[in-house]
Parts: structure tokens; sequence; C-alpha cells
């Protein structure tokens, strides 16, 4: 299945993409929208060689318990959209792993509390999406090469990050209420 370019699922029960996932080795769009079900991500798709746009929503993303993020290689994945998914500290780090070579990553309308420090490991990434992470109250780390950072309506993040993301970057986006 060389020639398929594009798969989108939508509003399925699948619980988990089958390693022979992999094996789409044309794959370059890859969406997976539905209702707050749980999704397992398998380590194949970090060998999919033209896989570079990966949106996924409305999910409880996980990856594999048997994935370590220290042993695998990173995704040639240029543009992550995990919108409305539930993300936990623990699955952070692992797809941060992952997808260590995204340039454009999304996590609006996530529960993520904190932004872990490991994001700073993402050094392709430009373009960074938070809106509407209601519950987010701290970003420990900004990524070196990030040139945009959108924050819109996170109710929760402190001001005192919001300053210090404004002193750290030349075009951030608030809805600066509190400022």
């Amino acid at each position: 299945m060389e020639n398929l370019e594009s798969i989108f699922l939508k509003e399925t029960s699948i619980k988990e993409l089958p390693n022979s996932f992999q094996n789409l080795s044309g794959l370059r769009n890859l969406l997976l929208d539905g209702f707050r079900m749980f999704l397992r991500l398998p380590s194949s798709i970090l060998v999919m060689p033209k896989l570079s746009w990966v949106l996924v929503q409305g999910r409880h993303l996980l990856p594999k318990q048997c994935d370590k993020p220290s042993s695998m290689v990173s995704s040639n994945v240029k543009s992550l959209v995990l919108i409305e998914c539930n993300l936990t500290g623990e699955s952070l780090p692992i797809i941060f792993k992952w997808f260590a070579n995204v340039t454009n990553l999304n996590l609006s309308k996530s529960n993520i509390t904190i932004l872990p420090e490991c994001i700073k490991e993402l050094r392709s990434l430009e373009r960074l999406y938070l809106d509407c992470c209601k519950l987010l109250q701290e970003i420990r780390a900004i990524p070196p090469n990030l040139k945009f950072l959108s924050a819109i309506n996170c109710e929760s993040l402190s001001s005192s990050c919001r300053s210090m993301l404004l002193d750290q970057l030349e075009t951030p986006c608030f809805d600066c209420q509190e400022l």
C-alpha cells in the first residue's frame, strides 16, 4: 500500500493502531478523530519515512507501555496536532521523544497542567499552540528555536509565567486580561 498518502479515521472505536501500520510506506497524513476513546500509538509510526502530519483529536492518548523513550528514534513528522487530548505527565515526555523533529505542535484544549522542561528538547519546534488549555499553570521551558507561542484563553497560567514568556519570545500571543 505504498500509494496511500492519507488516512482519516473519524468517530471510530479503534483503540490501537497495529504494528503493521508501518507497512503504509507512502503515508503522509494521519487524522484520528473520535469521542474520548483511548488510543495507543505504536512506536512503529516512527519508522514511516513520509509521515509528516499527524492529527489526533478527542482521545486519551497513550504510547504503548512497552515503548521506552530512550530506546527509540524520532519520527519525521513535522506537524503534530493533539487537540482535546487527555495528555498525562507520563505520556508527554514519550510523545516529545517520538516526535522530536516537529516544527509545529498544537496541544490546544488539552488537560495539561504543566508543560514539562523536556519540551526544550524539541530543537526544531518553531510554532507552539496551547490555546484553551484551561488547566495549564506553568511552562517550564521554551524550545531554543521557538518563534511563535499562542496561549490564548489559558486561564490558569500564572502571571509570572506569562511575564517570563513575554521576555523570552519574539511573538507570544496571550489573552492578556490579567497582565
